[in-house]
């Protein structure tokens, strides 16, 4: 009896001190840990927004799986990107991807990461760019600040989110294809440009959609529009190619989410479902629409088709302005 008594002891002692077996991540449908959807602006602005509200319609198609949003601001985007690509691919991670971030901002700072690096989840929306001065500025069109800047290389002084962000390419080819010197100066975001610009701290902004509440006001002017299309609600303001530089605007509709690369399949598929969901949703849409943004759901397959052009054509212009 003592020796089957030391006989289950030792039996009982040797499986507690067995090494505990790793268990298997939970099914993507099963799995209830959170996501973090990082953002590589700061709070309040447009990409700040929308993944907020993206954010609230995930965690509804995902059955109260909390995804919370993260801002890790810095290099036009690119500090985020850079965490992201080295996160772990378990679909615990993910983040908002602009064309300003993955591929201006990437060609002109060097950040260790490329398009490569990432899963594309899912294009999102777009959103309208305009080249803005305050409504006291002297200037009513383009071509008459262009006309100014000429005369006075250096004088004129515009604001940017980021060197290398679109907003800051995109002027500088405008400026080199008009043949004139422009003094861009960096800000953390369209808030601080809007300031900057109606306090007569610089002349002019390149701005996203934050600009249309500022022109409705009266208080700032429109001169030119970034993107391929005049918008409905400024039938008036002119695309930068009808005020003859042939630039393609494809950027702008590059806003779109992703993960780290090497996503397990199983996982992948479901985040690209939940993605539809909440990108395709009338409350994601109600979101956009406040911010003067349209929702523009895009496959993962077709996401990644417009990262390439959006790449190529980004490469031409950022050598324009480096000849």
């Amino acid at each position: 009896m003592f020796r089957v008594a030391l006989t289950f002891l030792a039996l009982t002692m040797s499986a507690s001190i067995q090494p505990a077996v790793a268990q298997p991540a939970p099914a993507f449908e099963a799995d209830r840990r959170p996501i973090t959807l990082l953002v590589g602006f700061a709070p309040g602005g447009s990409e700040d927004v929308r993944a907020r509200a993206l954010a609230i319609q995930l965690t509804r198609v995902l059955g109260g799986r909390s995804v919370l949003v993260e801002n890790r601001s810095g290099a036009a985007g690119t500090h985020m990107l850079s965490q992201l690509a080295k996160s772990k691919p378990d679909g615990l991670t993910i983040g908002s991807i602009t064309a300003s971030a993955l591929v201006y901002a990437a060609k002109t700072l060097k950040p260790n990461f490329d398009t490569s690096d990432f899963s594309y989840l899912a294009g999102a929306a777009s959103q309208p760019y305009c080249i803005c001065v305050s409504q006291d500025a002297p200037w009513k069109t383009l071509n008459e600040l262009l006309a100014h800047a000429r005369k006075n290389p250096g004088a004129v002084s515009y604001a940017h989110p980021g060197i290398g962000h679109f907003s800051n390419v995109i002027i500088e080819v405008i400026a080199r294809q008009a043949g004139v010197k422009l003094n861009a100066i960096p800000f953390r975001g369209d808030a601080d440009s809007i300031n900057a610009t109606l306090g007569g701290h610089v002349d002019v902004a390149s701005l996203a959609s934050t600009f249309v509440p500022f022109v409705k006001s009266g208080k700032m002017r429109a001169l030119a529009l970034l993107n391929e299309k005049r918008l409905p609600q400024f039938p008036d303001i002119p695309t930068i190619q009808e005020l003859g530089f042939p630039i393609s605007m494809k950027s702008a509709s590059l806003l779109g989410y992703g993960a780290p690369k090497g996503l397990p399949p199983d996982i992948k598929t479901g985040l690209e479902d939940a993605m539809k969901k909440a990108i395709t949703s009338a409350e994601f849409k109600a979101s956009l629409e406040r911010l003067d943004n349209s929702v523009d759901y895009r496959t993962s397959a077709q996401f990644v088709q417009e990262v390439n052009e959006v790449n190529l054509s980004a490469e031409r212009m950022i050598r324009e302005i480096e000849q």
